[in-house]
């Protein structure tokens, strides 16, 4: 487990640009073909809020929940949309001496839309202070 957090918090570290080997989004077009309206929006605004905050952007779609960030670490963040939650994770992180900054989105879809599993997708990376900076454009 250790070493796949140091791991990943390498490949973190080395940002090309962020994802452009990876699959940009959690379901693919042809996935939607047969699905009513209402849920194919669901998936798509799901899926669109969860890239935007993978690249550092605030989610399009979800707004804002009430849970605050947590001053120590900038904590996490809450967004509500609809049929699903969205966190963004946010955390001071240190691996063997490698100090950085967890960071990603936490996509949990609403238990009455999604009836298996997984019900949860996730994408967290470790970034050096630098890397954050230049993904949140701080």
């Amino acid at each position: 487990m250790a070493l796949l957090a140091l791991a990943a918090c390498l490949g973190a570290m080395a940002l090309k640009p962020p994802y452009s080997a990876q699959q940009t989004t959690l379901f693919t077009a042809s996935d939607y073909a047969g699905l009513p309206a209402k849920n194919r929006q669901v998936l798509a605004q799901a899926d669109e809020d969860f890239q935007a905050v993978r690249e550092g952007r605030t989610p399009v779609h979800a707004v804002l929940g009430r849970a605050a960030s947590l001053p120590a670490d900038a904590g996490r963040t809450f967004y509500i949309g609809q049929g699903y939650k969205l966190t963004v994770e946010k955390a001071l992180s240190s691996f063997g001496g490698l100090g950085g900054i967890t960071y990603g989105p936490i996509l949990r879809l609403d238990r009455q839309f999604a009836l298996g599993d997984p019900l949860s997708f996730f994408d967290l990376r470790v970034y050096s202070p630098k890397d954050i900076e230049r993904l949140l454009r701080w």
